[in-house]
């Protein structure tokens, strides 16, 4: 695998570097002053969102949906004060809608961190969220896309897949209300642009909505190639970090016009390449990187 295989052909841009990461003296420094604050907060809070799910499961049971949703929308908000406990800084999502994502609208955003997924529960509550892979569209729970996130492929290759974003629609329908939300990209990046959108047919759909999720500068909060649990702890260790989003509402458009908007409301360039390059160039970052830093990469 060339190198330069990893870069963008439109703009130059790597989409798969590791972003900016504490240096392992500030990580224990600082990391010894807030571990002890910060883990136990959110594991309490986690605790608690924990006891709020089993009056929900039970409510669902009992087809009392118009009590679950409520009280889940309750639940997952909960996820905003675990992020801020971490030391993650969100806001919600900003843009001029006539009416807020609902149940079975479609949500297309970017994908940069394992962070995306309690952000986007927290402020939307989806029904589920979809990942494009191998021309199927995989459904996954809040749980399994966390998951999906840490493990890449691998956890998604078991998991249930249609063939149509009409037939997503039909599987959330059936299972909770909410609205989807769907990692168009099909795999994570660093942030620095948006990767070029899995293909699908926008037929038979509910109503549109882009969001771009947006980073700190140095995109601390991004993970790419690095283990998931030493990022982690890094994050933890940091001071601040901050999410914030745009939402609008998108006409009728391909899926070209789909990672544009995207693109545009989270501030960065929409790219030509896609999820394909990812895994050969992590193992090519692996076993070729020689220690190198991000920035003697670029520049070999």
């Amino acid at each position: 695998m060339e190198k330069w295989k990893s870069r963008d052909p439109s703009t130059g841009l790597h989409p798969f570097l590791p972003p900016f990461k504490l240096p392992v003296w500030r990580v224990l420094l600082q990391g010894s002053l807030l571990y002890p604050l910060r883990l136990p907060t959110a594991s309490l809070f986690l605790f608690l969102r924990a006891v709020l799910l089993l009056p929900i499961l039970l409510l669902r049971l009992l087809r009392l949906n118009f009590l679950a949703r409520p009280l889940t929308r309750c639940s997952d908000a909960l996820l905003r004060v675990v992020l801020l406990s971490l030391g993650v800084l969100s806001s919600s999502p900003k843009g001029r809608l006539h009416a807020s994502p609902s149940h079975g609208d479609l949500i297309f955003v970017n994908h940069a961190s394992y962070l995306d997924i309690p952000y986007l529960t927290a402020v939307f509550s989806p029904a589920c969220f979809v990942v494009p892979y191998n021309g199927m569209f995989v459904i996954l729970s809040p749980l399994a896309a966390l998951r999906w996130t840490f493990t890449g492929s691998s956890a998604i290759s078991r998991m249930p897949t249609v063939k149509s974003l009409k037939e997503v629609i039909l599987h959330a329908q059936a299972r909770s209300r909410g609205p989807l939300v769907i990692f168009a990209e099909g795999v994570a990046s660093n942030g620095v642009g948006v990767l070029r959108f899995a293909s699908f047919v926008l037929l038979e759909r509910g109503p549109v909505y882009a969001v771009g999720l947006c980073y700190s500068r140095s995109r601390i909060e991004c993970a790419t190639v690095d283990s998931m649990v030493t990022h982690f702890f890094g994050l933890v260790a940091n001071w601040k970090s901050e999410i914030s989003a745009r939402i609008s509402h998108v006409p009728d458009c391909s899926t070209a016009d789909l990672q544009r908007e995207v693109a545009r409301l989270a501030g960065v360039p929409p790219l030509r390449i896609g999820s394909e390059s990812r895994l050969p160039f992590v193992q090519h970052w692996r076993s070729s990187s020689g220690g190198l830093s991000v920035e003697q990469y670029k520049q070999s």
